[in-house]
């Protein structure tokens, strides 16, 4: 982008401020935004809800808790690519699995909490 274009910007914006300072200051704040402990957090939860078959895991994890066989035939696929999307959720702290007897239960944090106080 030519310094020109950003200087008539910057005078449409009424910025009092020449392009290298500009160009300094918000690269400065982008450098504290991606440096910033949420940052990786934040990045891990919308890159695993940013795929159509985890979101919609995810989403129907909100409702009830489900099993990996559950999913696998929900999805119509196999039972090893959904666990591999189950932990891509898990890893980005969207939802837990807790083992119970042979099953592994997927839950979402919030329901979870529900289904230990029931």
């Amino acid at each position: 982008m030519s310094s020109e274009k950003i200087e008539n910007w910057l005078k449409n914006m009424a910025e009092e401020n020449t392009v290298n300072n500009y160009l300094f200051e918000i690269e400065s704040d982008l450098k504290k935004i991606q440096h910033s402990t949420d940052f990786s957090k934040n990045l891990r939860t919308h890159t695993a809800l940013g795929n159509k078959i985890r979101y919609s895991i995810f989403k129907i994890l909100e409702q009830k808790e489900l099993c990996t066989c559950v999913l696998a035939k929900l999805f119509d696929i196999k039972e090893g690519t959904i666990s591999h999307h189950l932990k891509i959720l898990e890893q980005a702290g969207l939802i837990i699995g807790l083992k119970k007897g042979l099953y592994t239960v997927y839950y979402t944090k919030s329901n979870m909490i529900d289904a230990l106080n029931a």
